[in-house]
């Protein structure tokens, strides 16, 4: 025949119940149709002190078990696994204070809440899981848990940040899956987790936000999904050990410093070249591009960009670094709407030996911003409609002639400017060692 007595907690009445199959004893009382265990005040609400992996049953004087209540398992230290029924809906303060020994926890997708101190001091954690119903984790709800490594979390977790939500422990989190779908990976979302050695942004995600893996030193591969259209400014800032990221179609912008102090990386891949060359950065000179400074190159479908590239006719602007390190390129063919080519967009690109335009004017009224900009450098072989330039012969439509235009441009062997060139810009011809001769009109 199975105990069940009344006694008085904390001003209210409660009830409680003997379960025959493990001798612990369990303190609740009733709440209109539900029930909560609770037992007052800094009292646990089993008895004894459990050891080992509890249960906590579903009902309790017939009525579903829908709350934890406060310090329910009060300092349990002898507690290692604890399975919660889908009928709790909140579990409060203090719920499992000091339990010392519990490794592991499942919140399952009937929990709403989350409160204040409810693992407070659970120092053996090492997985959490949080289920998708979770709308709200009150301050220092997991203080104290500096051993946990694996988190399961729903997009709430997210949008509050990984560090807030587990101070203790958030440098120190190796792996995190996700128990709902992720829509976005909201401004300083994994921000300082220091150890996250691998994380999955799952498809239909559409932006990363602002900081959101700063500081992240242990990732080593990201895969960006198709569908983000943003990375935010400093998103992968300091992440020294990220060796290979995915840059998807989708992305149409990258902030300021995105990949700023990025230092091992190797290898940027991507899938589509003509939405690679569209994507606008958040600064003229900053580390947004993840090819700044560090890269081995771009690799497009699993392979080196190289050969013969052709930029799409509705690039007006090709951006700081753009191909920076894209030594196996050979040949690039430069559209005529381009106005601006940013700093160092073709460093290192030592394979070059070809430049292709259509419109010489078009050509000297580039901005290009230092003299990495201009492929030139490299390639020293200018073609016009596929016929390489030697004789270089100023039209009535070129009124002026850009800085770096002609940078060690070595092919062109004369140069005849005419009426109606009113200015040359710094370094326009400096470095054309096979320039023989030099013509200019007396007006100019």
């Amino acid at each position: 025949m199975l105990a069940v007595a009344a006694t008085a907690a904390f001003g209210a009445w409660a009830e409680t119940w003997t379960d025959p199959d493990t001798g612990y004893t369990w303190t609740y009382q009733i709440n209109g149709d539900t029930a909560e265990i609770y037992n007052g005040y800094r009292s646990t609400a089993i008895s004894p002190k459990p050891t080992g992996a509890v249960t906590i049953p579903s009902t309790l004087g017939g009525k579903p078990v829908t709350s934890i209540g406060y310090c329910a398992f009060y300092w349990c230290s002898g507690l290692t696994s604890i399975t919660i029924p889908d009928s709790v809906t909140s579990i409060e303060e203090e719920a499992f204070y000091n339990c010392s020994g519990l490794t592991g926890v499942t919140i399952p997708n009937s929990v709403t809440s989350i409160e204040w101190g409810t693992f407070f001091g659970c120092s053996g954690l090492t997985s959490v899981t949080i289920g998708n119903g979770v709308t709200s984790i009150r301050w220092s709800a997991f203080e104290g848990c500096s051993r946990i490594r694996d988190v399961t979390v729903p997009q709430y977790v997210l949008d509050s940040q990984i560090r807030n939500v587990f101070s203790s422990a958030y440098q120190s989190i190796t792996n995190v899956a996700y128990s709902s779908v992720i829509t976005n990976v909201g401004s300083s979302a994994f921000e300082g987790c220091h150890n996250l050695a691998q994380v999955v942004i799952p498809n239909g995600v559409t932006r990363i936000g602002e900081r959101a893996f700063w500081q992240c030193r242990g990732l080593a591969s990201v895969a960006i999904p198709d569908g983000v259209t943003s990375i935010g400014n400093y998103a992968f800032s300091g992440c020294s050990g990220l060796n290979k990221v995915k840059i998807p179609p989708s992305v149409k912008i990258i902030g300021l410093d995105a990949f700023r102090s990025c230092s091992n990386l190797k290898e940027v891949h991507i899938s589509d070249f003509p939405a690679w060359c569209r994507i606008s950065y958040g600064n003229v000179v900053s580390e947004a591009n993840p090819l700044a400074q560090y890269t081995n190159g771009l690799y497009l479908n699993g392979e080196p960009l190289h050969g013969s590239i052709v930029l799409p006719d509705d690039v007006t602007e090709v951006a700081f670094c753009l191909f920076a390190g894209c030594s196996e390129i050979t040949s690039v063919t430069i559209p005529d709407g381009v106005t601006r080519i940013g700093v160092s967009a073709f460093d290192d690109c030592i394979g070059l030996t070809e430049v292709h335009i259509k419109d010489l004017s078009a050509w000297c009224q580039i901005s290009f911003e230092d003299s990495a900009a201009n492929p030139l450098r490299y390639a020293h072989n200018l073609f016009h409609n596929d016929i390489l330039i030697t004789q270089l012969i100023t039209t009535n439509d070129i009124a002026s002639i850009k800085d770096y235009a002609f940078y060690m441009c070595n092919s062109i062997t004369n140069v005849t400017i005419y009426d109606g060139v009113v200015s040359i810009g710094s370094y326009a011809f400096s470095g054309c060692s096979g320039l023989a001769n030099v013509q200019v009109s007396d007006s100019f």
